[in-house]
């Protein structure tokens, strides 16, 4: 069949093959193809990054911790909040910086850190009494 081309058409044929196979007639077409090849492999690892994101449950100590940050305690006040949740057995321990019954609780004389108490509960909810 291309002897057939070949023979009738001749150069014309011949002019053409090499030319639809050089690169530099095809290069906006490669290009093309690279750039929708990036974008699906971007959207790709988009999706899974979201995925990701969205499937990790958030955790009770994790809230503790942006509360933290947030009011901008020191190691040692988040450590010691940390203790208090533990010893009050809270399932949430972020409820200390809205219930001030629960550290008030602590902060009882036996305990070797109720001055500490007393004052990181003064600093977060203010001066007062325990309701």
């Amino acid at each position: 069949m291309i002897e057939f081309l070949l023979a009738s058409n001749g150069r014309a044929a011949l002019d053409y093959m090499r030319r639809s196979a050089s690169l530099r007639e095809n290069w906006p077409l490669l290009v093309a193809f690279a750039l929708i090849a990036f974008f699906w492999i971007l959207l790709y690892l988009w999706d899974q990054f979201q995925r990701r994101r969205r499937s990790r449950p958030q955790k009770a100590e994790s809230l503790l911790q942006e509360l933290c940050k947030a009011h901008k305690l020191s190691y040692f006040e988040q450590q010691l909040l940390a203790e208090a949740a533990a010893q009050q057995g809270l399932k949430h321990p972020g409820q200390l910086f809205v219930d001030r019954r629960l550290l008030a609780e602590l902060a009882k004389p036996p305990n070797p850190h109720a001055a500490r108490l007393t004052k990181l509960s003064e600093k977060l909810l203010g001066p007062g009494e325990p309701t």
